[in-house]
């Protein structure tokens, strides 16, 4: 995972796989230019799911900015990624 969270040029999106119990129990992914943070949460407008972001190191504008929903109960979640410097709009980590 950390290859996929890290990465900084070569993509601009991407889907990952990622298992649940990995992005609930890690808040966080070292890379070489800073840490790429990983948010799971569960969707207070839709009970009975999860939601997951991992945001790229801050400054690293080629790096993939990934979001995933799912439910609470599954073992596997699909994070759509998109590289950083091609979100419509920014948002607060």
């Amino acid at each position: 995972m950390r290859r996929a969270v890290c990465m900084d040029a070569g993509t601009t999106s991407k889907l990952l796989i990622a298992k649940m119990a990995v992005v609930k129990n890690v808040k966080s992914v070292k890379c070489k230019i800073g840490e790429a943070t990983i948010r799971y949460r569960e969707d207070a407008s839709d009970p009975g799911h999860v939601l997951v972001n991992i945001d790229p190191p801050n400054g690293n504008s080629k790096g993939l900015d990934c979001d995933g929903k799912a439910d609470i109960g599954l073992h596997y979640i699909g994070l759509n990624c998109l590289e950083s410097s091609l979100e419509f709009t920014s948002h607060s980590k």
